[in-house]
């Protein structure tokens, strides 16, 4: 760089839940924490509101560059305050961190603002969200061409400053090199067509798509009779019983298997015992869990109304449905099932090779370095 250059990372949390917005915060961290290592002319420091230190893994952040709130928003103002006068870039992991810091901005007009947008979080913004975008007028990463149609259809007579860089793959994932299909403690019985989704299960989020997929199964179920849909993750005990019910309804007892929370070190065996990975999405912001499942060489079938289009390179990693549609899902999932070539070792080993040459971490880093400083 010609000249001194320093970011501020402003963000809610990113270390204590595991959802996408923390994935994405936690390869922000990574990207700027390791160019401050490598580059003593550039300062980086990061401040979150509810982090505890003790939740934090210092693989993505040195301590030293990281401060944590624990929650006190009393705290996290009087570290911006410390910290923003001095750094020349400021980049806001959250859209409801606006309005905390446009005192700052009003003090400091000229200073340089980004704005990290997700999904639902900026598709329907408030009238004071949207009247500070057009005043501080912040440069906007968006995830996805979804996710950027959404807030520029929002404005009318102002067009926002939006830059698109998709998420990337977890820098520490490791790169499975045998993606043999495998059985295990999740699937005993190696000729089982094996269904996959994996997503915290809430009755205040019903836009996955794993509920329509139930119900597609139950329709189709005498043509593929031999399957398994695991469906991986946390559940609420409203959503848990409201899916136990339609599971009873579709017939589908002996074909659906709940796991509940399941651990990082299970995760990999979750993938490489499934077929094909099945969330017709209706909100994604762009679907993380999409790009996992490429690494281990699975078809995607998802939604083509959301994000998911770009976590599937517009369907060069899998097939894009109505999601609407228990037709249109269950065409997809037989379509898969019934083509041997599309679950050859062969053909996951290419998936793994697109998604590795899309959504790398060391381009995600080139991409919001670029774009940042």
């Amino acid at each position: 760089m010609d000249q001194k250059k320093s970011l501020l990372f402003l963000n809610l949390a990113t270390f204590r839940q595991t959802g996408g917005i923390e994935k994405v915060n936690r390869s922000v961290l990574k990207a700027f924490n390791d160019f401050a290592s490598q580059d003593s002319d550039f300062k980086f420091n990061a401040i979150s509101v509810y982090d505890s230190d003790n939740q934090v893994d210092p693989r993505f952040i040195s301590p030293d560059r990281n401060q944590n709130c624990g929650g006190s928003k009393f705290s996290f103002l009087l570290k911006t305050a410390q910290k923003f006068f001095a750094a020349d870039r400021v980049l806001l992991g959250h859209i409801n961190l606006l309005p905390l810091i446009f005192p700052f901005k009003v003090l400091c007009p000229f200073k340089k603002i980004y704005l990290y947008a997700y999904g639902i979080d900026v598709w329907n913004l408030s009238t004071l969200q949207k009247k500070i975008i057009q005043w501080i007028n912040p440069t906007i990463i968006s995830i996805s061409h979804f996710t950027s149609q959404k807030i520029t259809e929002q404005f009318q007579g102002f067009t926002p400053n939006i830059k698109r860089i998709t998420p990337c793959l977890d820098p520490f994932l490791v790169v499975p090199q045998k993606l043999q299909k495998q059985t295990g403690k999740f699937n005993q019985d190696k000729d089982r067509f094996v269904l996959l989704a994996l997503s915290r299960l809430s009755a205040a989020e019903m836009y996955k798509g794993y509920d329509r997929t139930i119900e597609a199964l139950g329709k189709i179920k005498q043509s593929l009779p031999n399957f398994l849909y695991i469906i991986a993750g946390k559940a609420d005990p409203e959503e848990k019983l409201r899916i136990e019910k339609l599971i009873d309804q579709a017939g589908l007892k002996d074909h659906v298997l709940l796991t509940g929370f399941v651990a990082d070190s299970d995760i990999s065996e979750l993938f490489l015992t499934a077929d094909v990975f099945v969330m017709p999405s209706q909100n994604e912001g762009f679907g993380i869990t999409f790009i996992e499942a490429g690494l281990y060489g699975l078809t995607n079938i998802a939604g083509n109304i959301d994000g998911s289009r770009d976590a599937l390179l517009d369907g060069k990693l899998g097939e894009l449905i109505n999601p609407n549609s228990l037709d249109d899902i269950g065409r997809a999932i037989q379509k898969v099932a019934t083509n041997p070539e599309n679950l050859s070792l062969q053909n996951r080993q290419q998936r793994q090779q697109t998604t590795l040459e899309h959504f790398s971490f060391e381009s995600f880093s080139r991409l919001i370095q670029k774009e940042i400083l």
